[in-house]
């Protein structure tokens, strides 16, 4: 029995679940097998349920191999399918789903639109320094340097005599969704 269906049945009677969805679904979820996801999240929110990403792994080892997977499973959540993301989007279909699967590209400004309402740069620790055209990190380079290779970018981490620290200098994209969700701890500068 899939995950998914564990977490409906706790939620919901099978006859709420008939009255939801249709008899011939649940049928087919009593049996073992598991629906598309979209299927249910196009009824039922999948964070209402308690169904996590980890769940998801589980239920749909299709997605398993997707560098993505996360920005899969969000897609899917909201209740469209990947084909529908793409085409209300006016994304290539082939070209979004590979990018899904083998990872995106933070240096592809094709890449970029297919995932920018779905990516939060998360800085953690890292403090920085806004200015006009891009941002400077500060942290230990071992900090910079996994952030650097998440994001791709190309620029090189220096060590900043001055502050006594090293950083990360940098603009494009990743500046840009940091400018725009600016967490308290920036400093900014022009």
């Amino acid at each position: 029995m899939s995950l998914l269906f564990m977490k409906l049945k706790e939620k919901y009677t099978i006859k709420e679940l008939e009255n939801i969805f249709t008899r011939r679904i649940v049928f087919y979820m009593r049996k073992n097998n598991t629906p598309h996801f979209t299927t249910i999240t196009q009824k039922i929110k999948a964070e209402n349920l308690g169904y996590t990403i980890e769940d998801f792994k589980v239920d749909y080892e299709k997605y398993s191999s997707h560098k993505e997977i996360e920005i899969v499973y969000k897609i899917l959540s909201s209740g469209i399918s990947l084909t529908e993301y793409a085409k209300t989007r006016g994304f290539h279909k082939p070209n979004l789903l590979k990018a899904l699967k083998n990872g995106i590209d933070y240096n592809n400004s094709t890449h970029l639109k297919y995932i920018n309402e779905f990516i939060e740069v998360d800085t953690g620790n890292l403090e920085f320094k806004l200015y006009t055209g891009h941002v400077e990190l500060y942290g230990s380079y071992e900090e910079l340097e996994l952030f650097k290779n998440k994001y791709c970018i190309e620029y090189n981490i220096l060590f900043e005599k001055f502050i006594g620290k090293y950083h990360l200098a940098f603009d494009g994209w990743i500046f840009e969704k940091i400018k725009r969700g600016v967490p308290k701890k920036a400093l900014s500068h022009n």
